[in-house]
């Protein structure tokens, strides 16, 4: 393989390496985000899917 080629080659390389760090981070906030929702929840009683559904439509209502 001539340098060219290499060069090309590390390139497709790093950018699925940076591909890959990009949605790592990402799916690691959304985890985060999802933990700091769960403990909202909690803060506030919610138990089950309809009080989620209840407290979505009042945030909605507030904007």
């Amino acid at each position: 393989m001539d340098p060219i080629e290499l060069r090309s080659v590390w390139r497709r390389g790093d950018a699925v390496r940076t591909v890959e760090m990009v949605i790592l981070q990402e799916k690691a906030a959304l985890d985060r985000a999802g933990l700091r929702l769960e403990e909202a929840f909690e803060a506030v009683g919610v138990c089950n899917h309809s009080d989620v559904e209840r407290c979505y439509r009042i945030a909605e209502r507030l904007r």
